[in-house]
């Protein structure tokens, strides 16, 4: 049945529509596979003149043949209903310990496929005999501080590249636990982190991050964990001194206030580099005659995307600026074109701007080149979300069904387009961190943002560092391993 269902997904990718009822029927499903044998045959013989076709065609005759069509069958976040908590259910929540080993329980009834992911750990780069396809982040949150598994992954205080406000530990955070949890996907292993394998696989390569001081967040983390394969890279600053074996190729200092940095690994001749662009899309100016501040351009990319579009790994994110609160504050408004829209609503927007990126990466990515990243929305634990605020959280929401995605606050929802060509899963590929991401209560900095102060707002939007983005990275670890090896 297996191999049935393994072969069946082939007849989908070769364009043919199958009813539930025609699943019904054995015969017909054979019938059904010799079928797509045969297409797959005939399809084979056609690939490499359509590669070919398609490497000479001018990018305005790209765009015309990979025309994005609306489908929001394809949804970066868990949207599937989930059980809501009660008012009586806090009587009968089992009681969260941190002790080693602890792994969640068994989210019962097991609910539908929770995420999408196109880009799954195989055995022989992941282990653990979870077959060719294991989805990486279907997983549970474990903790480990024995010493072999070397929790946390770096020492912050020898890492100078994290921001004051991510400094949880050295801001007076108390507890360390937040840093002692690594994610395990539930059918396979994950590859550990190896800082030297990476550095060489991006030898002579670009990394670049792009997207909101989420997405920094991130970048900071990557910095740290390479720089523990790079003797005496906690001995400097951070900062541009060309004789250290990592700094900023412009002299910049390490400020959240820069818009662009760049770390070069000197001995690997890589860089590791974030642009900050909170909404991807270009922030316009001022209309004329109009009581606005400003504009975002829906159909139109950040304008430093050239700068990016021939990087080899590309992550990037966005998320936390698509809301009310944040646009009225900047007294901004949506365009599309030359025209003003006053009435768009925020996810009309944000899925408009989402089609922008995707037809901006089929249109101008190579993508025998450049492994293209979607990290998708981390969610906040404000007072206001459904599951609470984050102050004094020391341990993670083990039980994963007690998430409630499809109603928390703020969160969008953006579905990708596949394209005619159907090289939108080539071009585009997801991390969905979302889901592991909402049971980090526990890792935010909280009121630990900055050095102990009366009154200080909680941040329960960022993470602690070491903490959760070290986990993202080891997935984007297996991402990029697998993709270049």
């Amino acid at each position: 049945m297996y191999h049935a269902l393994l072969s069946l997904s082939c007849v989908f990718s070769s364009g043919l529509a199958l009813s539930p009822s025609s699943l019904a029927s054995s015969r017909h499903t054979r019938d059904i596979l010799s079928v797509a044998g045969t297409r797959r045959r005939r399809s084979g013989r056609c690939k490499r003149t359509q590669a070919e076709a398609y490497a000479r065609a001018k990018p305005s005759q790209r765009a015309r043949r990979e025309k994005p069509l609306l489908s929001r069958s394809l949804s970066l976040f868990l949207l599937s209903s989930s059980p809501h908590r009660e008012k009586g259910d806090e009587k009968s929540r089992p009681t969260r310990h941190a002790t080693r080993g602890t792994r969640a329980p068994d989210p019962a009834p097991r609910r539908a496929r929770q995420v999408f992911d196109d880009f799954p750990v195989r055995e022989g780069v992941g282990g653990g005999g979870g077959g060719d396809h294991c989805d990486v982040v279907d997983g549970e949150w474990v903790r480990d501080d024995d010493d072999d598994e070397r929790r946390p992954l770096y020492e912050p205080r020898r890492c100078p590249f994290v921001d004051e406000g991510f400094r949880c530990r050295e801001n007076g955070r108390p507890d360390d636990a937040f840093a002692m949890w690594r994610w395990q996907p539930r059918h396979c292993t994950l590859p550990r982190f190896d800082a030297k394998n990476l550095l060489e696989t991006l030898r002579n390569r670009r990394l670049v991050f792009v997207g909101d001081s989420i997405g920094r967040n991130q970048w900071e983390s990557m910095l740290c964990m390479l720089a523990t394969g790079v003797a005496g890279a906690g001995d400097g600053d951070g900062g541009g001194d060309k004789a250290a074996p990592i700094y900023e190729v412009n002299g910049s200092p390490i400020t959240k206030h820069e818009g662009a940095l760049s770390f070069r690994f000197r001995d690997y001749n890589c860089t590791v580099e974030h642009y900050r662009s909170p909404y991807l899309v270009r922030r316009g100016r001022r209309p004329p005659r109009r009581a606005v501040s400003s504009t975002l351009q829906l159909d139109a990319m950040d304008a430093r995307a050239h700068r990016w579009k021939d990087a080899d790994v590309v992550v990037f994110n966005t998320g936390h600026w698509w809301s009310r609160e944040r646009l009225q504050q900047l007294r901004c408004n949506f365009q599309v074109g030359k025209k003003l829209n006053l009435n768009m609503s925020i996810e009309a927007a944000y899925q408009r701007a989402m089609n922008t990126l995707t037809s901006w990466v089929h249109r101008e990515v190579n993508p025998h080149k450049s492994l293209v990243i979607f990290r998708t929305y981390s969610p906040a634990h404000t007072r206001a979300s459904s599951n609470g605020g984050c102050a004094k959280e020391t341990t993670p929401e083990l039980n994963s069904s007690r998430i409630s995605l499809h109603r928390w606050p703020g969160m969008v929802n953006p579905a990708f387009e596949p394209s005619k060509s159907g090289t939108a899963a080539a071009k585009l590929h997801l991390l969905n961190i979302t889901l592991m991401a909402a049971q980090r209560r526990d890792g935010h900095p909280s009121v630990y943002n900055v050095a102990a102060a009366a009154g200080q707002r909680a941040d329960c939007s960022h993470w602690c560092l070491p903490g959760v983005p070290d986990a993202w990275n080891e997935l984007l670890y297996a991402m990029i391993v697998k993709r270049f090896s």
